[in-house]
């Protein structure tokens, strides 16, 4: 990243800090992440981190940590949206210096009783990170949150990020649960460099890697790749039978063209997230009838919420596996 696309950077970041609005969620310059809502725990339980080299979806930085504290050796990270570049290196800088207490203070937005964290995104800690970071990433966080602490996130942090729930961003992040994790991690983050970043749309990745890898972490992606074909907000998995067939074939046909990108990037035995839905066990239509693609079930990170229709106690995970005999088809 160049200095002079850093300073769109801080422009863009700073129009979303002062309520403008873009209008796509996920595009180059959109909200970002505190955290992650996927149970990292669960995840490494399927894909088996250990020893292997892994692309992951920047976003809030969790997917690379929990990669990076489950033994990954090589962690490279993607996002069409530029400014989970900067959340993901802030998330490591502070974990890098800060010790347990200090780090759940700056970056935990509430507390365990639900007051405000006082020191969140506090200016006096960012000034202790600056040395770890790289210089556009320092510069950057020194303009953003500046202005944060002046007034508030407006659209720069995700509505539902902006009073995220203390129990919500423990569960399933040992690192994040217990003080002797988190320094595990911590002294894992410290032997490395910070990752290289890939800007990039899913279906332009595959002209954008250098490398191959064993797992392939995209997490929702492909639901909100259909969404937007069905021009709806959210991937909605139920649809009225006159409209099956048609929903079906969108599924196949959004899966293929991502798959086709990633693939050839793809080791023998590697593996490729492509789902996750929380608080969900049921099978939708064509994605998670297990034609095609393989559907586990891990522990869910949220606790069920029945209002919005998430009534499960487990989420679900979509992957993809060539050397099963997977067609693409």
């Amino acid at each position: 990243m160049s200095m002079m696309c850093n300073m769109t950077d801080i422009g863009k970041a700073m129009d979303l800090v002062n309520g403008q609005s873009f209008s796509d969620d996920f595009s180059k310059y959109s909200y970002v992440f505190l955290f992650g809502t996927e149970n990292q725990a669960g995840i490494n339980k399927i894909l088996s981190y250990k020893d292997k080299d892994v692309l992951t979806v920047a976003s809030s930085g969790d997917q690379y940590l929990g990669a990076v504290y489950y033994g990954a050796k090589v962690v490279d990270v993607f996002d069409i949206n530029r400014l989970t570049y900067y959340m993901t290196c802030l998330k490591i800088a502070a974990i890098y210096v800060l010790d347990f207490r200090e780090f759940k203070e700056f970056f935990f937005p509430t507390r365990s009783d639900g007051l405000r964290n006082q020191n969140f995104w506090s200016l006096q800690i960012l000034n202790r990170l600056m040395p770890v970071m790289p210089g556009i990433v320092g510069l950057f966080w020194d303009k953003v949150m500046y202005q944060v602490r002046k007034g508030d996130y407006g659209n720069f942090v995700a509505p539902s990020n902006k009073k995220y729930s203390y129990d919500n961003i423990l569960s399933g992040m040992p690192f994040y649960q217990s003080e002797e994790e988190y320094y595990k991690l911590q002294a894992l983050l410290r032997k490395r460099k910070f990752p290289e970043f890939f800007e990039s749309d899913i279906k332009d990745l595959g002209n954008t890697l250098t490398s191959t890898y064993d797992i392939a972490y995209l997490s929702n992606i492909l639901e909100h790749g259909i969404a937007v074909k069905q021009e709806k907000l959210y991937y909605d998995p139920f649809c009225p039978s006159i409209y099956y067939e048609e929903h079906e074939k969108l599924e196949k046909s959004e899966t293929i063209e991502v798959l086709d990108t990633i693939t050839p990037h793809l080791r023998e035995d590697g593996i490729v997230l492509l789902g996750y839905r929380s608080n969900n066990s049921d099978n939708f239509l064509w994605m998670y009838s297990g034609e095609m693609l393989d559907v586990d079930t891990i522990s869910s990170k949220y606790r069920p919420d029945y209002i919005n229709g998430r009534t499960d106690d487990v989420d679900m995970v979509l992957t993809y596996k060539p050397k099963r005999g997977q067609k693409m088809c």
